[in-house]
C-alpha cells in the first residue's frame, strides 16, 4: 500500500526536526514533496540517499523547500541514472531556476545547463490534477508569503498536505479531508505561517481533531500540551500515514 513518511517536520531554521518535507512511497518508486537544504541527512535517517527519489513536487521556491533539488539533480546526473520528474506550478519556473537553482547548477564539467538537463519538468496549471504511481493529487493555492506563489496538495482524495501557509479553511471547507497536515508556528508573531490562535479561529473543533501540525521550531515542547489539547497532535518526524 502506498504511504507516506514525514521525513522533517521543522521550520527553516529547525535542527533537531529536519526541514518539513514528506516521501510518498509506491509500487512505482519515490516521491518527495519538497526538498530542502537537510534532504540528505533526512534522507539517511530512513536508510535512503537522494540517488533514490523519482520524483519531487515543489510546494514553493524557499531554501527550506528547495536547495535539495541540486543534490538530488547532480547525484543521479552524475550517477548516469535517469532524470527524476520535477513537478510544480508553472508560476515557480522563473523564480526555481533563474532566481535560484541556476547560479550553482548552470553550469558543469560539459557546458550549460538547465533544469531540463537534471529533470523531466512537469509544469501544472491551476487546481491540475497529477498522479505518481497509484497516488492521485489535486493541486491548490496556499497562502503564504504575500505576492510568492505557494501550493498544498490533497493526495488520493482523503489527506490535505497544507505546505507552508496561513490557514486555509475555504480549502478544508471544499475537500472534507480526512486528515490534514497543517503548517504551523509556535511564534504568534510570525506572519506568513499559521499561529495557534489563528488556527484555534479558523476551524471548528470538527476540523481540528483531524488536524496534525507540522513546519514547527525546536522549542514546540513549550506548547505541546496546548496542541494536544486542542488538536490531533503534532506530526511526528518519522510518522507514516496510509494512503
Amino acid at each position: 500500500m502506498p504511504e507516506l513518511t514525514l521525513l522533517g517536520v521543522g521550520s527553516a531554521d529547525s535542527i533537531r526536526h529536519f526541514n518539513t518535507n514528506a516521501l510518498i512511497t509506491t509500487g512505482d518508486g519515490r516521491m518527495l514533496i519538497d526538498a530542502g537544504h537537510t534532504i540528505g541527512r533526512a534522507l539517511d535517517r530512513v536508510g535512503l540517499s537522494c540517488r533514490d527519489i523519482d520524483a519531487v513536487f515543489v510546494t514553493h521556491c524557499h531554501a527550506d523547500h528547495i536547495y535539495g533539488l541540486e543534490r538530488i539533480g547532480s547525484e543521479r546526473l552524475f550517477a548516469g541514472l535517469p532524470r527524476p520528474r520535477l513537478i510544480a506550478h508553472r508560476s515557480l519556473e522563473t523564480e526555481l531556476w533563474d532566481q535560484s537553482l541556476k547560479g550553482s547548477m548552470g553550469r558543469i564539467g560539459e557546458g550549460e545547463c538547465s533544469l531540463a538537463t537534471y529533470f523531466d519538468v512537469d509544469w501544472l496549471d491551476d487546481d491540475a490534477v497529477f498522479s505518481v504511481g497509484a497516488v492521485d493529487f489535486q493541486l491548490f493555492a496556499a497562502d503564504h508569503t504575500p505576492g510568492k506563489a505557494c501550493f498544498g496538495v490533497m493526495i488520493n482524495g482523503h489527506l490535505m498536505y497544507s505546505g507552508d501557509t496561513r490557514p486555509l479553511p475555504a480549502v478544508v471547507q471544499r475537500y472534507q479531508p480526512a486528515m490534514i497536515l497543517h503548517d504551523f508556528t509556535m511564534h504568534e508573531a510570525n506572519p506568513v505561517h499559521a499561529t495557534l490562535s489563528q488556527l484555534l479561529a479558523a476551524y471548528p473543533v470538527s476540523v481540528r481533531q483531524r488536524m496534525k501540525l507540522m513546519s514547527y521550531e525546536d522549542d514546540v515542547a513549550s506548547v505541546r500540551d496546548a496542541v494536544n489539547a486542542s488538536f490531533m497532535g503534532l506530526a511526528e518526524q518519522g510518522e507514516t500515514v496510509a494512503l
